[in-house]
């Protein structure tokens, strides 16, 4: 990682300008901000999900069962429920928790009584009983392996996406008016968290505040393997999930935020921005070419 880290900011030093999946109704000051720290061009040209008309387009949750649910078997499902009623729990194809979270998350979504959909990995079974799925059968769904993502964040019944934070993500489900629970893991996701919660007001925390690696190591010999509870698990999904006030203004705010972000996806925006950074780029040729004529002369 430090490598690659290492390799991108070199990267970055001969760029003349930089793409970004994002757009000014998101992160309008940061964006200008970022312009000025790095002395480059800055092309917002997102979000980019929306390019992608096909409903049924997905994330991996776990790489070895791609068809690991029928889409249109998940969309009945979903109409069955009440609008604005279900969770989705996806914490996207890196992040993972270990067993003892799993069964916490597990338990905590079992006492929301909130229906909900949840996407594991082969690796995080071994955290839920063998009961369980008997047990939430009337109000839970659980997908291991791929879930077609669009499809259910695009569903009306859908209400809130537990999300580790990871952008595309973010932007997937911010596009779509829905309010976010974060459970961010590592890296760039604490910072998402603080976008979502604390600019955007389009979020509810969990509580984690301690950044995991892969192999959930925080201090040499100590294996963080619980984050959450189930208690808190619980709160914060009635909070994210909240019929009253608070809830009402939340998911008013999220459905402003994604109507906003859909007119710049659709009103030409990100393609003129496409289109300064060609003409951008054939202006740096053109003074190549002419700088090598120069020379030749």
């Amino acid at each position: 990682m430090e490598k690659n880290q290492r390799e991108m900011i070199e990267a970055m030093a001969t760029a003349s300008g930089v793409f970004i999946n994002t757009c000014m109704d998101l992160e309008g000051a940061l964006i200008e901000r970022y312009a000025e720290a790095i002395s480059c061009k800055v092309w917002a040209v997102g979000p980019l999900c929306l390019l992608n008309t096909d409903a049924a387009a997905g994330t991996m949750a776990g790489r070895e069962n791609r068809a690991a649910m029928d889409a249109e078997h998940i969309a009945s499902w979903l109409d069955a429920r009440p609008p604005a009623s279900v969770l989705y729990v996806n914490f996207g194809s890196m992040a993972r928790l270990f067993p003892p979270q799993v069964a916490e998350l597990a338990a905590g979504l079992e006492s929301s009584r909130r229906p909900f959909i949840w996407v594991v990995k082969e690796t995080e079974t071994a955290g839920i009983d063998a009961e369980y799925e008997a047990r939430v059968k009337d109000r839970g769904l659980i997908i291991c392996g791929w879930a077609p993502q669009m499809t259910i964040l695009s569903h009306p019944s859908v209400g809130a996406f537990l999300t580790h934070c990871g952008w595309n993500s973010v932007v997937e489900a911010v596009s779509h008016g829905l309010p976010l629970l974060t459970w961010p893991h590592f890296h760039d996701q604490f910072l998402i968290e603080a976008l979502v919660v604390d600019v955007l007001g389009v979020g509810v925390r969990v509580g984690v505040e301690v950044p995991t690696t892969h192999i959930g190591l925080v201090k040499p010999g100590q294996l963080l393997e619980v984050q959450a509870g189930r208690d808190p698990v619980e709160r914060a999904v009635a909070e994210v999930m909240d019929e009253g006030l608070a809830g009402a203004a939340r998911r008013a705010r999220a459905k402003e935020l994604g109507d906003k972000v859909r007119v710049t996806a659709e009103d030409g925006s990100r393609d003129t921005n496409v289109k300064n950074m060609i003409g951008h780029v054939m202006k740096l040729v053109c003074k190549s070419e002419e700088k090598k004529m120069d020379d030749a002369n």
